[in-house]
């Protein structure tokens, strides 16, 4: 299987990764600044809280008491903030900057849009194709060569250092992320911080993040393994990709993006897109581009 390297698209100061979606799709999506605090395969379950940026789910969403894209420029109708491949149903919230998108049926209560309107089409790209490429991409993160080192002190506080400008990779067991009391990732800033996480039952709890030279917007968790992700008490520097795993996520924040099968709960999601770079897997005949989050895709199906 041959690999390339793709640098991201511009967005903010930084990039955001490419993602080609091979699908009958009827326009492809670019989001440069714009981007995704997450792409959903399945069904989202989210309330009281908020997604600074843009939310894509593949199947039904109930939301309750949210706000979505505060932190992006009001795009006057011009682009979907919140797309839904089902059924949505909403009670009370806002899209402050965009349009809802829903393929299904909707019932939206209480719920403003002063920067768009809400209308009925099918999704603007395939999500079990994207579903596909994002497996294939987390299968191929996780062989790479790890460069940085790990280490765990015996009272459960982790380390993590790389010396390299351009790629650290890192390997860290579930088993001792799950036990963390804290969370130290030390790269020249401007690099990429790649965390491969084993386990098929994975958590991040009730620990706290520090960071030396590189940024949150450089970093993203791995989780290849992962059926299951359990996030609380905990403000996650870096984004996550778990094409996997059914996601819960409560009385937390991250400063990042996620990829997942499913997501339930009500951390807050601050507009903090990924930039890093790293190698993908092309992906033939693909008809439509979504620049994601900052988050590179490109899977199999385990």
């Amino acid at each position: 299987m041959s690999k390339t390297r793709t640098r991201s698209l511009a967005a903010l100061a930084g990039a955001a990764v490419l993602f080609t979606v091979g699908a009958d799709a009827d326009a492809g999506i670019t989001i440069d600044e714009h981007g995704f605090n997450a792409l959903i395969f399945g069904s989202v379950h989210y309330q009281n809280t908020d997604f600074e940026g843009r939310l894509a789910a593949g199947g039904s969403v109930f939301l309750q008491n949210m706000a979505i894209g505060s932190k992006l420029a009001n795009s006057s109708g011009a682009r979907d903030d919140l797309i839904v491949g089902g059924s949505l149903q909403w009670v009370n919230g806002q899209v402050f900057s965009g349009n809802i998108r829903y393929a299904g049926a909707a019932a939206l209560t209480g719920v403003g849009l002063p920067g768009g309107s809400a209308y009925q089409a099918p999704a603007p790209f395939d999500f079990n194709a994207a579903r596909a490429q994002a497996e294939q991409s987390s299968a191929l993160w996780s062989g790479l060569t790890i460069t940085g080192s790990t280490t765990v002190t015996p009272w459960n506080a982790i380390t993590l250092s790389g010396a390299a400008s351009g790629l650290n990779v890192f390997h860290l067991s579930g088993a001792a992320l799950a036990k963390a009391v804290s969370l130290s990732i030390a790269a020249p800033t401007g690099s990429t911080v790649l965390i491969n996480v084993d386990g098929s039952s994975a958590s991040m709890k009730n620990f706290g993040f520090f960071l030396s030279g590189v940024e949150d917007r450089d970093i993203l968790f791995n989780f290849y393994e992962a059926d299951t992700l359990n996030m609380s008490s905990v403000g996650v520097k870096g984004s996550v990709f778990a094409p996997f795993a059914d996601v819960i996520f409560n009385n937390g924040s991250m400063d990042g993006s996620l990829v997942a099968s499913s997501l339930t709960g009500t951390g807050e999601f601050h507009h903090r897109q990924f930039r890093g770079d790293l190698p993908q897997i092309p992906a033939p005949g693909a008809v439509a581009t979504l620049a994601l989050a900052g988050l590179a895709l490109a899977r199999r199906r385990r």
